[in-house]
Order: C-alpha cells, then structure tokens, then sequence
C-alpha cells in the first residue's frame, strides 16, 4: 500500500500528464520496478522526494521552470528534450590550425613534430643586389622567388637552409636563398640584373625579380629593381635623365620605377596591392620610403644631400608567432649634383635591389635587402 502526504488543492478532473523537463534538471531515479503517483503543485524549487513501494526513492532537483498543472492526482512519464549544447555518445574533433613560420637566418631548421607532407608550401626569395657608388650611379637587381609544395621531410629531422644576403658594397650581388640542399633555390640579384626564374629551383611557379635602372647618363642615381613574389615578377627601377634620382621599382608584380626627367626626383613604382610608391624629392629634399612593396622615391638633385628612399618591405605573409614579410621594393637612386654626396635608397626586405648613389659627389649605392624563407604547414 502507498501512502502520499499532499497539499489540499482545489479538486480537479484526474489527468494524465508528460512531464516536460528542461535539459537542466537533474534526474537521479532509484533502481526497481516501480510505478509511482505524485501531486505536482506549484513550479517546482525545491527537491521532491516521494517515498515509493519497497523504501525505493527518485529524487529530482527540478529547476523553477519545470511545471506541470495537474488535477487532483497526475500519473505519467518524463520526458526531457536534449539541449543543443548536449553532446551525446561522442567526441568534438578540433580542427587543425595552418602555421606560417620564418626564416631570417641561421643555417639548420628542425622540422616540427607536428608536420604534415601532404599539406605544406615552401616560399624562397633570393637576396637583392646593391647599388653601385654614384660614378656610374647604377643600381642593383632584384632577387627572384621560389616555391615548392607538400616536401615530404622526418619530424624533428635537421634540416639545411641558407638564407640569401643581400649585396652590401657597391654593386655587390646578394647570395641565393636555399632550403634543404636544393629542393628550393631562389636566385639572388647579381649587380644591375636580377635573380632569374629560370634559373630557380623548381622553375615552375618561380618569378624573376626586377633590375636595376642601368647606368645613368646624368648625375642622379637609378633605381634599384623589386623582388619577385606569389603575384608575379619584381618590377625594374627607373632610370635618371637629370640630376633627380630614379623611382625603385615594386616587387610582386607591382609597377615599375619612374624616371626623373628634372631635378626632382620620380616616384617609386606601386605595390602590388595598389600601396604608392615612395614620392620623388624636390630639389634637395630626400625620397620618400615605400611601403608594402612599392619602390622608394629618388632624392632631388641640385643643392644639398638628397638620399634616395629605402623600398618598401612586404607584408603579404603573417607568421604565427607574429610579424609580417613578403617581397621588397627596390631602393630609389639618390640625387645628384647636390654638394654632398647622396646616398641611393636601401632594398626593402626581402630581396629588394638598392638604389644607385648620386653623382657629384660620388654616394653610395643602397644595400640589397637580404632573402627569406616561408613555411606553411597544416598539422
């Protein structure tokens, strides 16, 4: 015989009654066979106990929002709906993460433990040239760009990277970058030419970077070749008819440098993202600096010290620990006639080509800027 303690209610027809519980409560039934009558009252905030046949009990900590409105007596069954945030009879997958890693120098890589053969890229650019020292204010190629996919390599193996130097005296070449003894070589500008694709490792999907603006007739330096990038060939430099020095040319497939046909110096070539290049000096006034792998502008002629503008570094890529890179503009030529010797722009990292330094007197050309290795990967 079961005996239940209830609340005096107002009598109702007797129904039968699903309880629908929220995913929230807490269902603890006790073991048995047992079939059990409960009066539900009010929204529930409290535990219930009922006392069953045989001292069995279910115990329920029931949220406010479980209500059901019965008569005088409810018999039935609970029913819960499973919540969307429920998960039944499984796991939830992660999902793997692309890594972007740089390399800038050193001579080994260790290969990750987490590498995979069948999803990985390998990007090279090759190191960019100097520019040559204001008497024949020449200017530097270029590096070229490389690219290999899905390397097949032993996690935690060591492997050989050289990364490609850009030239640092007058017309002076850079040095190739190259991963794992030859799988990918990026070629380096050698003097006023720039690293060639064809003679990349592997050729295809390779791009020559741009040359130099070549010798200038005048007193103004040229301006240094863009490296190659993903997009396409680095761009060449623009030349010098005046004593205003020459635009750098953009890397990537931008545009090419400007020439300066007056005292004022020429733009650098456009990005390849559509980023101006570094604007051209007025008589006197330095270059301004690219940006984003756009040439630097060349120094103004005529007056004092007019240093053509360093090109742009890239920013195509982002690593994972941080930072940006990508293909360089060439530096802008220096202006000439100018008193005091002005120096040709620096190539942008990475690869970019240096500017030719101005005449009379004789500057410097700009320094080539150094390569560079990408490695992207998904675990």
């Amino acid at each position: 015989m079961l005996v239940c303690s209830v609340s005096q209610l107002q009598r109702r027809a007797a129904i039968a009654a699903d309880v629908a519980e929220a995913a929230a409560a807490l269902d603890a039934p006790g073991t048995g066979n047992v079939v059990f009558a409960t009066l539900v009252d009010d929204p529930a905030s409290v535990g219930e106990l009922v006392d069953a046949y045989l001292g069995e009990i279910m115990l329920e900590a029931a949220s406010a929002g479980d209500a059901a409105d019965a008569g005088f007596l409810a018999i039935g069954t609970i029913n819960e709906t499973t919540a969307a945030g429920d998960t039944v009879g499984g796991t939830v997958s992660s999902v793997p993460v692309t890594k972007v890693i740089f390399l800038t120098s050193g001579t080994t890589w260790t290969v990750p433990s987490d590498w995979n053969n069948a999803n990985n890229k390998i990007e090279c650019i090759g190191g960019g040239s100097a520019g040559f020292n204001g008497a024949t204010a020449a200017s530097g190629g270029g590096g070229a760009y490389a690219t290999i996919s899905n390397v097949a390599l032993t996690p935690s193996a060591s492997i050989p990277v050289s990364i490609g130097q850009g030239g640092a005296s007058s017309g002076a070449s850079g040095t190739d970058t190259n991963f794992n003894s030859g799988v990918c070589v990026a070629k380096a500008g050698a003097g006023g030419t720039a690293g060639q694709s064809g003679a990349c490792t592997p050729t295809s999907g390779a791009q020559s970077g741009g040359d130099g603006g070549g010798n200038s007739a005048f007193s103004g330096g040229t301006g240094g070749g863009g490296s190659g990038g993903p997009h396409g060939p680095g761009k060449g430099g623009g030349g010098a008819n005046n004593s205003g020095g020459g635009g750098g040319g953009a890397a990537d497939n931008g545009t090419n440098g400007s020439t300066a046909t007056t005292s004022t110096g020429a733009a650098g070539g456009t990005a390849q993202d559509s980023t101006a290049g570094g604007t051209g000096g007025a008589t006197g006034v330095a270059g301004g600096p690219g940006s984003h792998g756009s040439g630097g502008g060349g120094g103004g002629g005529v007056g004092v010290r007019a240093d053509g503008g360093a090109g742009g570094a890239g920013i195509i890529w982002t690593a994972t620990a941080g930072g940006t890179a990508g293909p360089g503009g060439g530096g802008g030529g220096g202006g000439g006639q100018t008193g005091t010797a002005s120096n040709g722009g620096n190539g942008g990292l990475y690869g970019g080509g240096g500017g030719g330094g101005g005449f009379g007197p004789n500057g410097n050309g700009g320094v080539g800027g150094n390569g560079v290795i990408i490695i992207t990967y998904t675990p």
